[in-house]
């Protein structure tokens, strides 16, 4: 009988800090909405936006990225994925204004 590779616990590890960390930014999302609606004079149909926008890029990146990650690697990927989501979040945090979120009902790109 073989014996289980050690090194699982640790591949187990980092799977749940990652889904750990993008259940963290759903939440900040989500936590970060009634603010948002006031410093983007945001409705609730733009509110909704937001989110459902959130949501359908992660879902339409699933399976993308998983061939992907069979394709180059899935630690290579994931450390990748990670960053992209940490840099995006980043540049979301700094967001000036309505002006960078095209789609919100209402919007005009002319100011």
């Amino acid at each position: 009988m073989t014996q289980p590779d050690p090194r699982r616990w640790a591949a187990v590890a980092a799977l749940v800090l990652a889904a750990l960390t993008l259940g963290f930014d759903i939440t900040i999302l989500i936590v970060a909405l009634p603010p948002m609606a006031g410093d983007l004079s945001a409705g609730t149909s733009a509110l909704q936006w937001i989110v459902n926008a959130y949501i359908l890029v992660l879902a339409g990146l699933i399976l993308t990225c998983g061939a992907l990650g069979d394709r180059y690697g899935r630690k290579r990927l994931l450390i990748a994925g990670l960053t992209l989501l940490a840099a995006a979040s980043a540049a979301a945090a700094w967001t000036g204004g309505r002006e960078v979120l095209p789609f919100l009902p209402g919007h005009s790109p002319a100011g």
